[in-house]
Parts: structure tokens; sequence; C-alpha cells
């Protein structure tokens, strides 16, 4: 995978699910979907092509995905007016809404604690299932499992998948606070690589903490997790040396 399109699929990732999402209520869809969507962009730099804008081709894409997904399953049904293409959402602001959006669809109180933090990691920030395996201590077929019947429940909810409104989003704000402290806990302590940390999974963290506080400006725990995820990252570059491998105490610099 290209630099580029490593740094696309950290930041577009979450929007791009959340797009579709938002379109088209399935969360195995839009997982799908975005994966497809960024095999295809990897494919054409590959190939030699330059995409100017990676995140604007992959979001469409993956709307051309999962278009074609749902006529296929509602050509079987004799349905597939319900699936006319709704135009897409370019707004900023809506777009690190999504993030935290998704969390809390992943939130969902029919799931357990664990499936929560697993379907966060893999739906908003797109940790391979293997990672997240590790992250857990479990094998990776548990936590496909796991996955797999986090969706079939979401699914089973309704008919129609309903984007969280403030009603279920304050219900599920300690849940959702739990699950961003999974995904810095993660980038904290990277369980893959080389390096000590993984930076992509820590500042998203940051930032959805920054999100939930700004939403629920006076929960004391919203504020914590906030507090306790900057001094984390106050200290961040204190634990490693320049080249990422790890300090041990006695070499820390203090001052910094």
């Amino acid at each position: 995978m290209s630099s580029a399109l490593e740094t696309a699929f950290a930041e577009e990732w979450p929007r791009v699910v959340g797009v579709i999402l938002r379109a088209y209520g399935s969360v195995d869809i839009a997982e799908e979907s975005a994966q497809e969507a960024f095999t295809r962009a990897a494919d054409r730099i590959a190939a030699g092509e330059k995409l100017r804008n990676i995140g604007a081709w992959v979001t469409t894409a993956a709307r051309h995905v999962a278009v074609d997904s749902l006529r296929r399953e509602a050509a079987l049904r004799h349905k597939l007016p319900l699936f006319a293409e709704p135009e897409a959402c370019e707004d900023s602001a809506e777009e690190i809404d999504d993030r935290l959006g998704l969390v809390y669809v992943a939130c969902d109180p029919l799931l357990s604690p664990e499936q929560q933090v697993a379907l966060a990691l893999r739906i908003v920030c797109g940790v391979p299932t293997a990672d997240i395996a590790d992250f857990f201590g479990t094998s990776g077929a548990t936590i496909a499992a796991r996955l797999t019947r986090a969706k079939q429940a979401i699914a089973r909810s309704g008919e129609r998948f309903s984007w969280p409104g403030p009603e279920d989003r304050a219900q599920r704000i300690g849940a959702a606070l739990t699950t961003i402290y999974g995904v810095y806990t993660l980038g904290h302590t990277a369980v893959a690589g080389s390096d000590l940390m993984d930076s992509r999974l820590s500042g998203l963290a940051f930032l959805l903490a920054r999100s939930i506080v700004a939403e629920h400006p006076g929960d004391t725990e919203a504020l914590g997790l906030l507090a306790l995820i900057e001094l984390g990252e106050a200290r961040g570059v204190a634990r490693t040396t320049l080249d990422g491998m790890p300090l041990t105490l006695a070499e820390v610099d203090r001052s910094t």
C-alpha cells in the first residue's frame, strides 16, 4: 500500500463507512463496500494511475459497490426501486460526527462490552481482525465470529437501521467512553508492527474524546477520559527514541 493510500485510509475509513451506513443502513454493507473500494484504489495506484483525491474516489467507489450489492439483493426480492442512490454528503463537520456516531452504533445495548469494542475497532478504525484478536488475547476466528454476531444482532434489531439520535447517544455514553478508551489502549501500546505506539489510533481516540466532551461538556467521566488521554499523549514523546524504540523508566527524560 502506498504512503498516500495509507494516509487516506487512516483519515477516510470512518467517513466512508459512515456515509455508506447512513445511506443504506447495513453495517455489513458499509464495511464491505469501504474495504472493496480501498482495494480497488490500491489496485489502480499499483497500476500507475494517479488519484487526485483518494478520499473522494474511494467514497464514490464504495457507494457504487453498495448500490451493486443492494441491487443484487433487491432483484431477488423484486424491490429494486427502494435502493435509489441518495446524494453524497461532503460536510466536513458531519465527517467528525460520523466518527463518533459510528462509536455509538457499535455501542448498541444489544451487544456485549467485548462486542462493542471489537466492532468499534473494526468499523470506526479499520483495525484488522488479527490485530483485534491480539488486543483481546484470543484467536482471529473467535473475533471474526464475535464481529459477525454483533452485526447480525444490529441487523435483527429493526427492519431499517436508524442512526443513533440524541436519546440513544445519551443512553450509550458510558459504553462509548469505554470503547474510546479501548481504542486509545490499542494505540498507546500497538499490538502489531515495529513501533511501540500506533499514533493513528491514539490520535483518533483523542479526537473522539474531544468530540464526546463537546457533546456532553458536563459529563465528568467524559472529561476524565479526555484528561487521561491528554496526559498520556503529553508524555508519549518521552517513551521512545527518535526512531520509535521504547525507553526504560531509567532512560526516560522526565524534563520533556
